[in-house]
């Protein structure tokens, strides 16, 4: 009877999280899209929906597309779109191993991602914590061959924290004992917004029905002291099994050493907690260095990057001794750190939002709001002035940048991505850079996002509406945004109006690369209106800028 209560309970709470998430998507432009028999509808004129969890994919049939794709400029080799049902404010690829597990997939891999549902669409900081409701974070099986049906919501984890706002796949299951199974695909992390951060094992049956919606079971539950406010940014450690950071809105970090023995759904208390980051506001992003050499492990398993608002750098701290950062004190400044990426030898490219927030700036003026700093320890630099500084396309606020190192081990250069506020989502290969170097940054190429389209006429707007558009299109190429002339993605001295649940604007709100060099180099991005978007790169195209950046740093 128990067992009976039990389900019934849980088949509520998958309807609940099912209701909260919209049926249909807004409107978006049919041209772009392949139609069911096979063939482009470049030449439409229409509109389409999608259907919740619908995958189609892009086609490059109209003129602008068929330019882009011809143009060294263009380098997607597949291109496609997925509706989540919500605004997507988290996601994370899966690093796998190499397998012939047909479960596995190829490509991409496996994606997580969390959808915002009815109510949750945004909070305030101080009600991160404080939510409650049914969520769900859906897994997605992305593959190479397979079209728009091979990339699929295979399951559906529910959750009683209201919205999800980080999730992060540990790369190994070794500290999860017998309770990872021959099913499992890997270990997930998930802050919530009640303030708990629950890590679930993850399965998926082999030949199994996919779009599985269950009520997702914590094998590790970890909670803060409630004057740490709620853990909102995680990421696992590449070094120590079981290491989870979050980043709180109190701006402390706090660290759990999962084992076997800490397993259960019994809150945990993390084991460092780094106060000095306290000083600085909510910590909105955290990051463990890659290990790139064999002795650099202890420094990869105990040195954490943080970056917070009101910050004008992010902050290093060591787990042994987290009473003061590394390098030079605290200092206060106007920028808000959004997120950061670990590129090689010790750099960090960080997304700034700055104070200025209107796009009111002198005709031609661009804001500067991608920084990279060098925090290598140099007797002669602390590292507080960013060595390089980045324009951003459409100039919107990063509100996501991740960086994916070349396969080359030899190389110091990563190729990184930005999504930005303005709905532009652009690649562009970065390195360390000395400040001696009076190098040009390289440009970002803009590779999708999204634009305000007007039906009536089959275009798109000039610039994207002060107020949210009721039909979107998707950018495929950097001839979509072009900003010859001081050409800004909104009118003049005019900001961007924030969106809502039912009329979203064309923000994009986080993009990731995938993590397994056997899969390709896969490109995810999501934002407000709740399209994912999926994008296959011709790996030598990335490889070649890659290596093209490098050799002209050596040669400097």
């Amino acid at each position: 009877a128990l067992r009976a209560v039990a389900a019934r309970r849980r088949r509520r709470r998958s309807r609940s999280a099912m209701d909260g998430l919209r049926a249909r998507s807004p409107s978006v432009a049919a041209r772009a899209f392949e139609r069911s028999d096979g063939r482009d509808d470049a030449t439409s004129s229409g509109t389409i929906e999608f259907a919740l969890f619908e995958c189609k994919r892009i086609t490059r049939g109209n003129a602008a597309m068929q330019r882009a794709r011809a143009s060294a400029s263009s380098a997607v080799v597949d291109d496609y779109v997925a509706y989540l049902g919500g605004a997507v404010w988290t996601m994370d690829w899966l690093a796998r191993a190499k397998t012939a597990d047909a479960r596995e997939g190829e490509g991409g891999g496996w994606l997580a991602a969390a959808a915002r549902g009815a109510g949750h669409h945004a909070h305030a900081v101080r009600d991160v914590g404080a939510c409650r409701g049914t969520g769900m974070v859906q897994v997605w099986r992305v593959e190479t061959g397979g079209g728009a049906n091979g990339t699929v919501m295979v399951k559906g984890l529910t959750h009683a924290g209201g919205c999800a706002l980080d999730v992060k796949w540990s790369s190994t299951m070794e500290f999860l004992g017998d309770r990872a199974t021959d099913d499992a695909v890997g270990a997930l992390a998930v802050s919530s917004g009640d303030g708990e951060v629950k890590v679930c094992v993850v399965e998926v049956t082999k030949g199994g029905e996919n779009g599985v919606v269950e009520e997702a079971k914590a094998e590790f539950v970890g909670v803060v002291p409630k004057e740490y406010g709620a853990p909102w940014r995680l990421d696992w450690n590449a070094v120590v099994p079981g290491r989870l950071a979050a980043g709180c809105t109190s701006g402390r970090v706090v660290v759990w050493d999962i084992d076997e023995k800490s397993l259960g759904d019994a809150p945990t208390y993390p084991k460092f907690v780094v106060a000095a980051a306290a000083q600085a506001g909510p910590c909105r992003a955290v990051r463990w260095p890659p290990r790139e050499f064999a002795e650099d492990e202890s420094v990869c398993a105990n040195i954490i990057a943080c970056g917070n608002d009101y910050a004008v750098k992010p902050q290093l701290f060591d787990l042994r001794a987290p009473f003061a950062p590394i390098g030079d004190a605290y200092e206060r400044g106007q920028p808000w750190t959004l997120d950061m990426a670990w590129l090689p030898r010790g750099t960090l490219v960080v997304g700034f939002e700055t104070s200025d927030r209107s796009s009111g700036k002198k005709k031609g003026a661009t804001k500067m709001l991608v920084q990279q700093f060098d925090l290598t320890a140099n007797a002669s630099d602390d590292g507080a002035r960013p060595s390089t500084q980045h324009a951003v396309p459409g100039r919107g606020s990063p509100w996501s940048v991740d960086a994916r190192a070349s396969s080359d081990p030899t190389s110091a250069a990563a190729m990184v991505a930005c999504a930005s506020s303005n709905g532009v989502i652009c690649v562009s290969p970065m390195r360390y850079v000395s400040r001696t170097i009076k190098s040009r940054p390289d440009v970002f190429d803009t590779c999708a996002g999204m634009l305000a389209y007007d039906a009536a006429t089959n275009r798109v707007a000039d610039a994207n509406p002060v107020t949210p558009p009721e039909c979107f299109d998707f950018i495929t190429s950097s001839e979509q945004v072009s900003l010859k002339g001081g050409t800004d993605l909104f009118p003049a001295d005019r900001a961007a109006m924030p969106g809502t649940r039912e009329t979203p604007t064309t923000a994009q709100h986080c993009v990731r690369w995938s993590k397994d060099e056997s899969g390709g180099w896969w490109l995810a991005s999501a934002g407000e209106a709740g399209f994912l978007r999926l994008q296959r790169f011709d790996g030598k195209w990335v490889e070649d800028k890659i290596a093209k950046l490098e050799r002209a740093h050596r040669g400097d």
